[in-house]
């Protein structure tokens, strides 16, 4: 079908196209309102026909080596999720950041033809632009050749750049909201497994274990039934369930045959069906479990072995989600632990010669867990290890190395010279035999050892022992034990030390997860001072809301520039961009030295208030200051702009629109009166009401306009500031 004719390049707003620089005002205007990512691209596409008046539209975002539909125009549902391969045609839109007009899409090489837009003909296609990179595309597309112009394609491109910073703002949005979401449920789950764990170091009998891990685990996930497996002899057996699936209990299930549980036992990670009934699921189908939607299973290890599984299982598809994976995945590996020492103790009752020991170890095992769970600071677990290190296997000696790219790093040492921190060791046999075997290593004689590699600081070390410290299904460092006499440690003392490695390696883990959860905190604090003032974001983190509130005696400053949609209309969209950039920018340094808060900007015109968040002596006067400093910038950047302000002090309210789309605005009779006196002023001059002249004409030069006729006030007195006396 064909589409209505474009208007020519020098046509104006009376053809349906907004000139550009009330096109772009109105683009801000409508983006700012929303900090959505799906309103944000809803607005895009519809404010972009706006520019460059189509019919048919779509807008991609850049998904790594593809660009994905995320919004069409014209189109059929079905266009919504095409991808398309990053062809040389984006790729040059990326590489140049210039717009491309195709004229006709049967010679353009690399034009990649889909059954849903299998009839385009010509298009104009920009690039969407955020952090100095291509973040995704806006195509305008016709069933005609030759429908768009050079110059269509620009004022595209300038609308574009607008709409580039109000997505990636929206996705920095959305992906702090998502990450606050997960972060609390992690840091729920988190603080669970962390009175869980304490829990198990006190647990000496096997069955206590098992009922304790299956109640608190039930707990947290809800409607999910529960199941705890241990290998035995190739198979993995039910040894607990949760309450009404005991008809389980002692059932072996051969591991070679289960899809989910050879996953795990193959990447020793936890393993997600979101549905079991989809196509690609491989769930294993019984009368027992035909009622199971999702399931979620984790390996138990020890020493980096599996040695059984903790499986979780629901009715309703894609109940647990992925951001779970991490603590669950440290919990299970603590429950290997638990259950390996409670082993431990029960074998030690059976065992009357090695009861003793046994015991000793498994207290000292308790007492380093508590130590090593009473900090989240990675650096106070490290000096932890080399001191708790000493009540399971003594020693004079000693170093706990990080893994480090190809590389163990010293990140600790006990006996030795400060120089031995930081020392590097490449990974050589004795450090991979360790990795791939996760069997402890003791060295009889350091000379005898095949790689082991002498230092300035560890020349005299004649024997050691070696363990790794697992986490995550890895080893991610090692403690040495070491001694300058040969043939120092046993094998029994390595496995003792295994043991203690695998608890530090737990703690290493949380430590690290606290480091990660931290630093996603202090983004999306950073994230949302972006948005809102410091204040005001403290009350919303503090209690969940923002309490609208009256204010007394605050006073209102709005800028305008003069010409700026002359000037618009006749330079390049990146200059104006550019120009704008630099004077906003100056405008809020000034604000700041003058306790002004920046409220928003709306196109060229910027409006702050001051008074508002914190008390001050003379509010009308600190924008008087302020608004001569902004007049005395236009003056010394380029170009050089005339500006004209309009400052008012009264009463208003402030507050918080929204719960999840936030907005700090301010409202009343003194903001629209403001307003008026900006718009009413003159350039280069600070025009103030008779309310804030009466305030600050003790400390300023001026004189009276006489009474100015203003839109929706009828007539009003006002004055214009001269300068500070």
């Amino acid at each position: 079908m064909a589409e209505p004719s474009l208007p020519n390049d020098g046509q104006d707003q009376h053809d349906g196209r907004l000139p550009l620089a009330e096109a772009l005002g109105d683009v801000v205007a409508a983006l700012n309102g929303t900090l959505e990512l799906e309103d944000v691209l809803d607005l895009i596409l519809d404010r972009a026909a706006r520019v460059v008046p189509c019919t048919y539209a779509t807008m991609l975002l850049v998904e790594d080596d593809q660009a994905e539909v995320r919004r069409a125009r014209g189109y059929a549902d079905s266009m919504l999720g095409v991808r398309f391969p990053l062809t040389n045609l984006w790729r040059r839109l990326i590489e140049t950041g210039e717009p491309v007009v195709v004229q006709d899409t049967l010679g353009e090489p690399g034009w990649i033809v889909t059954d849903e837009g299998k009839d385009v003909r010509s298009a104009a296609v920009v690039g969407i632009h955020a952090d100095g990179q291509v973040i995704g595309f806006i195509c305008m597309d016709s069933f005609e050749t030759g429908t768009f112009t050079l110059g269509q394609a620009h004022r595209l491109q300038a609308f574009a750049d607008h709409a580039g910073s109000a997505v990636h703002n929206a996705k920095l949005y959305h992906d702090s909201q998502t990450a606050l979401t997960a972060m609390r449920e992690e840091r729920r789950l988190t603080q669970i497994l962390s009175d869980i764990t304490t829990e198990l170091t006190m647990q000496r009998n096997v069955d206590d274990l098992l009922d304790y891990i299956i109640g608190r685990v039930s707990g947290f996930f809800a409607g999910a039934a529960v199941t705890v497996m241990l290998i035995r002899d190739g198979a993995a057996e039910v040894v607990r369930t949760s309450a009404g699936e005991e008809a389980l209990l002692g059932k072996k299930l051969t591991i070679a045959d289960m899809g989910n549980l050879r996953a795990v036992v193959d990447t020793q990670k936890p393993f997600l069906i979101e549905d079991t009934r989809a196509d690609e699921s491989d769930w294993v189908l019984t009368e027992r479990t035909s009622w199971v939607r999702s399931n979620l299973t984790a390996p138990i290890t020890l020493s980096g072995e599996v040695i059984g599984f903790l499986s979780l299982s629901s009715g309703e598809p894609g109940a647990f989600p992925t951001a779970l994976f991490e603590p669950l995945e440290a919990f299970s590996s603590q429950v290997g632990i638990a259950t390996h020492n409670a082993r431990m103790f029960a074998e030690s009752e059976s065992a009357r010669s090695a009861a003793e020991e046994e015991r000793l170890l498994a207290e000292a095992l308790g007492d380093v867990s508590a130590a090593l769970s009473s900090t989240l600071e990675l650096e106070d677990v490290l000096d932890l290890i080399l001191d708790r290190a000493a009540r399971v296997v003594p020693y004079t000696a000693g170093t706990v190395l990080l893994v480090e790219g190809d590389h163990a790093e010293v990140r600790r040492a006990r006996g030795y010279a400060d120089s031995m921190l930081g020392v590097r060791f490449p990974l050589t046999n004795l450090f991979r035999r360790l990795i791939e075997t996760g069997v402890p290593v003791v060295v009889q004689d350091t000379r005898a050892e095949p790689g082991w590699i002498v230092t300035d600081e560890g020349k005299d070390v004649r024997s050691a022992a070696v363990v790794g410290i697992h986490a995550g299904g890895q080893v991610i460092g090692f403690i040495s034990l070491d001694s300058f006499e040969t043939g120092s440690f046993t094998l029994s003392q390595a496995h003792r030390l295994q043991a203690f490695a695998d608890h530090a390696g737990t703690a290493m883990h949380n430590a690290r997860l606290f480091r990660e959860s931290q630093v996603e905190r202090d983004r999306t604090d950073r994230l949302l001072r972006a948005i809102l003032p410091d204040k005001i974001a403290d009350e919303l983190k503090a209690n969940g809301r923002v309490q609208a509130r009256r204010h007394e005696c605050v006073a209102v400053l709005f800028a305008d520039i003069v010409g700026f949609t002359e000037y618009c209309d006749t330079h390049d969209p990146e200059e104006v961009l550019e120009a704008l950039a630099r004077i906003t920018l100056r405008f809020e340094e000034i604000s700041e030295r003058h306790g002004l808060e920046k409220i928003k900007t709306i196109g060229d015109s910027f409006m702050a208030a001051t008074g508002l968040l914190s008390p001050m002596l003379n509010p009308d006067l600190q924008c008087v200051k302020a608004g001569f400093e902004m007049i005395a910038a236009c003056g010394e950047l380029s170009p050089r702009w005339s500006l004209r302000l309009g400052i008012h002090s009264g009463d208003l309210i402030a507050g918080v629109l929204g719960n999840k789309k936030f907005l700090y605005d301010v409202w009343g009779d003194t903001v629209n009166t403001a307003s008026r006196v900006e718009s009413s002023g003159v350039p280069d001059g600070v025009s103030v009401s008779r309310v804030s002249w009466d305030r600050i004409s003790h400390a300023c030069r001026g004189r009276s306009r006489g009474m100015v006729a203003v839109k929706g006030k009828g007539e009003m007195e006002m004055f214009l500031v001269e300068g500070l006396r």
